[in-house]
């Protein structure tokens, strides 16, 4: 029987894919009434809400009027049962992308507006954090990000203790895909990733999200500076740049799974199939190397001495920063190390637009 792959950013694709994989990403946006929606598209992109004359962009829209065309809101993903037991209890990982509306839009405040935009980050965050709180989600389980350069002062100046970094190089939140990638490609070419990796670190993030074309393809020597790779000393060199921080990779496609996870890094797939089960080079695929051990135990029913054991082991092959006991002490059943290479499910199961 074929898998029907769920929509992207639905509660169904969400559920699914934490399930499967070690955590998942999606997005949320802040609608006209102050309220979360899953949603990745700036406008409501869906033909029947323009019959209805409503407006365009998702953040002028109330939550009411998005979930009528078949959205769902950021409570109902936090009451269903099936995703918050894998989230609170199972020791999985979400990358939560806050948004950032189209400066057209109302909420957006204007092209010469940067401060609208920026405030209503800090709005999105704070109410995030907040919903959160009250679910029990361990702090070490979930990171914000956005293509925002301020989300880590935000973060801070919120206080509470969670994890955010920005996405970088900033991906403006208007245009094309087109207009997109010619405005952030001089950003791409004055930014190598050594210049990268230390901005964040500056930054405080206590992640570094990177975009594939970094690592693979003609793409990796684009950059100034020396390039890094995903072997040889490319990839020697990589390792010495990030120096045991842990790596989330977006853009992967599956024949760069293997390579990522032998690296230590973190991809982020949109193939959550069930029947793929073999790599592209032939390997067994693994949906699971954070959360489910090498003997089929899951991590939150793992004894502590599996868990340190399997963390000696990761700490000494991917140079992990601090000593084993620290890192043992920071992790519970329900909540693996933070360094964790992780197979992370893109908007649940994928994208499908």
């Amino acid at each position: 029987m074929s898998w029907n792959q769920p929509k992207e950013n639905s509660i169904a694709s969400l559920r699914e894919g934490i399930e499967r994989f070690d955590g998942v990403e999606f997005d949320i946006r802040l609608t006209r009434d102050g309220e979360l929606v899953l949603h990745h598209d700036r406008t409501l992109s869906v033909p029947a809400a323009k019959k209805v004359g409503l407006p365009k962009y998702v953040e002028d829209c109330t939550l009411e009027q998005v979930c009528e065309f078949g959205f769902d809101s950021f409570d109902n993903l936090l009451s269903d049962s099936g995703f918050m037991e894998c989230w609170l209890q199972e020791s999985r990982f979400v990358c939560l992308e806050l948004k950032i509306p189209h400066p057209a839009s109302k909420a957006g405040g204007g092209w010469m507006s940067p401060g609208t935009r920026r405030e209503h980050l800090r709005k999105m965050m704070k109410y995030s954090m907040q919903k959160l709180e009250e679910s029990g989600v361990e702090k070490n389980n979930v990171i914000f990000y956005s293509f925002h350069d301020s989300i880590g002062k935000l973060n801070r100046s919120l206080g509470g203790g969670w994890n955010a970094v920005s996405l970088r190089p900033v991906v403006p939140p208007f245009g094309s895909s087109r207009l997109q990638k010619a405005i952030t490609f001089p950003k791409f070419i004055a930014n190598p990733l050594k210049r990268l990796i230390k901005r964040q670190r500056k930054d405080g993030a206590p992640l570094i999200p990177i975009a594939m074309e970094y690592l693979e393809g003609w793409t990796r020597h684009l950059p100034l500076g020396r390039s890094v790779g995903l072997s040889g000393k490319g990839l020697e060199r990589f390792n010495n740049y990030r120096a045991g921080d842990p790596v989330v990779v977006w853009q992967v496609e599956d024949r760069h799974e293997s390579l990522l996870l032998e690296a230590g890094m973190s991809p982020l797939t949109d193939n959550a199939d069930p029947s793929f089960t073999k790599l592209p080079n032939g390997m067994p695929r693994r949906t699971r190397p954070a959360t489910m051990m090498d003997d089929g135990v899951p991590w939150h029913e793992s004894s502590v001495s599996q868990r340190t054991e399997l963390i000696e082991k990761w700490r000494k092959k991917w140079y992990w920063k601090g000593s084993v006991a620290d890192i043992v002490s920071a992790c519970s059943p329900t909540t693996s190390p933070w360094q964790a290479v992780r197979v992370l499910g893109h908007r649940g199961c994928g994208k499908t637009g």
